[in-house]
Formats: structure tokens, sequence, C-alpha cells
């Protein structure tokens, strides 16, 4: 979930969610219902999985471009393995997530909000039933739409809008979004998620980007019966997986690639640990081994749960300077970005901050690249996201709005 969602956004939002709905449509279909709608999303979802695959093979050194330009080391350089984190109990957010929220778009008559659902909204019933649903004041419209009806929207009008309504942070396609990439597997194939709503969810997911999304959690929600079965489906959801990186010691070669990827006032020590290793028979060296103390200690591991502030672009600091304080936005990392680093266009190296802007210039994220495109990250802030070990293409599938990412390095 993104990073820049302070205190007083949650409580309106929470405000807002507790108002009362009008029931534009029929009440909600048996789950059973759904098995047509299901089949339907088995084929869409093959189309989006290769749509998404060739998306990724045909941007993916684009949008890293010179990120990870002149990276030399190899697959057969390292040896990766996947475990997942388990969110703990004491992190979870303390909500009901079966409360459907309300869907915002500031600062449009609800003239513009009526020409924005026929464009989006291609069956109309549905868009009939969500003019129902819309209340506008001097700031905007607000869409109310009943679980029933968010349930029904076809998969084309659910992209449609919804990418449009994850272009204002204060909606849940941002703050409750989950993103996949396509090559894991459909969301049902997340261990955990309870078998009954897996249909559902899968029914539920759209495309931002080409990247499967999913974000409608009350209407998966209100099909479960206890807060246990509600809970259970989002630690599913939350969990999240890192990766244990070691390098291969047992060839020159990797040695000379791994050393390659560190900045030169590093590589010497660098070198050193790794012909230690070979000569005691050491096979593998972890990557953690070479990354700052405050980075070391948190890889795979959550905040405390009263650590409510703790983003990627603090973290993305903290790397080389543990001592940095708290930073808010967008604008406080550019402005530290442009006074301690300078912008590099060459090949990326180990802690180079890897800044992912959108169209507009805003800075969504930011990481640490380690090497052979895999970085340090903590994707979203507060308590449930972990510090993470990833490869660069997962943290991008986390990022969809990504227009450009650059690579910055400390003066």
């Amino acid at each position: 979930m993104p990073h820049r969602q302070n205190a007083e956004r949650r409580q309106r939002r929470r405000d807002r969610s507790q108002e009362p709905q009008r029931d534009s449509r029929p009440p909600s279909r048996p789950l059973r219902e759904h098995v047509i709608t299901v089949l339907v999303a088995v084929v869409v979802a093959a189309v989006v999985s290769a749509a998404s695959n060739a998306y990724f093979l045909r941007h993916y050194q684009s949008r890293i471009h010179h990120a990870a330009a002149g990276e030399t080391v190899r697959i057969d350089d390292l040896v990766a393995s996947n475990r997942m984190l388990a969110l703990p109990m004491a992190n979870m957010p303390r909500r009901d997530w079966s409360v459907q929220p309300a869907w915002n778009l500031r600062g449009l008559s609800r003239e513009a909000t009526e020409a924005l659902l026929t464009e989006t909204i291609d069956v109309p019933w549905e868009r009939t039933a969500l003019v129902q649903a819309t209340v506008c004041d001097a700031d905007g419209c607000t869409l109310r739409p009943p679980v029933a009806l968010v349930e029904a929207l076809s998969a084309s009008s659910r992209s449609r809008l919804y990418n449009r309504l994850a272009e204002d942070d204060d909606n849940p396609q941002i703050y409750d979004c989950f993103h996949r990439p396509a090559s894991m597997g459909p969301f049902s194939s997340i261990p955990g998620i309870p078998e009954a709503v897996r249909p559902l969810v899968d029914a539920l997911t759209w495309s931002q980007n080409g990247v499967p999304s999913f974000s409608d959690l009350a209407a998966v929600c209100s099909h479960l019966p206890t807060t246990e079965a509600r809970q259970d489906l989002m630690r599913a959801l939350l969990a999240r997986r890192t990766t244990d990186v070691a390098v291969r010691t047992d060839s020159r070669a990797s040695i000379d690639r791994i050393v390659a990827g560190f900045v030169p006032a590093q590589q010497a020590g660098v070198r050193q640990r790794l012909d230690a290793a070979r000569a005691s028979g050491q096979r593998t060296v972890g990557i953690e081994t070479f990354m700052p103390e405050w980075a070391r200690m948190r890889v795979g591991t959550f905040p405390p749960p009263s650590s409510l502030h703790d983003n990627c672009f603090s973290t993305s600091m903290r790397f080389s300077d543990p001592s940095q304080a708290l930073i808010g936005d967008s604008d406080g990392l550019s402005g530290l970005l442009y006074q301690r680093y300078r912008e590099v266009h060459d090949d990326a190296r180990f802690g180079d901050v890897l800044a992912l802007r959108d169209a507009r210039g805003r800075i969504l994220h930011a990481a640490n690249w380690l090497v052979g495109g895999y970085v340090f990250t903590k994707n979203g802030d507060g308590p449930v996201p972990p510090w993470r070990v990833v490869a660069v293409d997962e943290v991008l599938a986390d990022y969809p709005a990504t227009a450009v990412v650059e690579t910055w390095r400390r003066r």
C-alpha cells in the first residue's frame, strides 16, 4: 500500500466510509452465481497475464533504463531463494474490512462526473446506478457504491474506472490496492486466502498499466462471516516475500563482476571479503554482509506496531545515513537527493537510490540498488510493510504508475 497517507486522511476516509449508502441494485447475488463470471475471468486473466508479461519484456529495460545499464552481474553469479514474511497480528490495521469505502472525484462537477462515467462504464444500468450513488458538493463528487454494484461491474468497466480513480491518493484504488505480477499467478493462488472467496478475488481483479491489481476488499470481506476469516484474508494479502541473495565465490570471473557493482571506494574491501571467503572454502556470501548495519539488521523484519510513519523515502536515505529523520513526502525526498546525491546515468552501484516518478514528476517510491537486479525496499509506510530484498521488476509491479526511474548516488 502506498506511503503517502497521513493520519488525517485515514480518519477522513473512515468518517466517509461510515456514512449511509444508498443501495441502487437488488441484493447481492449468492457467491455461487459468480461461477460464470469466474469462467470469463479465467479467460481475461490469461489475456491479462500474457499482456502483462509482454509488457514487462517490452518495457523492463526502458523503465529502469540507466538504473541497470551496464550491470554485468549474471544470474549464475547469484544464489537466490524466496521466503514469505507473515504480518504479525500486532501490526494488523484495526478496521472493519467489510465497510465499502467511498470513491472520490475531487474537483469534478456532477456534469464532469457523469461524463467520466459515460466514458468509462460500458453497461448502461451500471452507469445509471453509479450516477445515483454520486453525491456532489463544492469540493467535488463522491461515489458511494453498494457492495452489490461493486461486484457487478464488468471487467472492462472496472479497469477503466479504477485507473481514473487511482489518480487520487485518497481512493481505495490506491490505499487499499494490491498489485501482483502475472508471472506470480492470480491473486487466488496466494496461500491463506479462504477457499470460498478465491473465485471472487479473481473476478474483481483489474489491470493497471498491464499489472493485475485488486482493491475491492469490502466486496470480498462481505462474503466472509467472521472477523477471523477476514483477518485470514488480510494476512494472506499482506504477507510479503523477501529474497535471500548470496553471491558466488567459486569463480574469479563472478567475483570480478560482483566487485564491479560497487563504487570504486568500496571495491577493494568487497574483493578482500570475497577472496577470503573463497580461500576458506566458503562457496557463497550473503548479500546482506555488504549492507550497512542499519539495513542489515532490518532485512526480513517488520517495524514495531507503534511505528506509524516509517516509509520508503526515509528507508532509502537511512541505508547510508541511519540518523536521517522522517521524510514525509515526495518534495522532501527530492530536496535531499539534490542536496546530498547526484543523479547518474551509467550503471547503478550498490546502495544507489532508485527514485520512481510518475508522469507528473512525483516520487512514488524509493529503494536502494544492490546487485543483479535486486533492491532493498520498504513498499509503503507504517508497521504493515516489512523491509525486504526483492527483484526490481517486483517493485515496478507494485508501482504501475511509474513513468521514469532515476538513479542517485551519494556525493
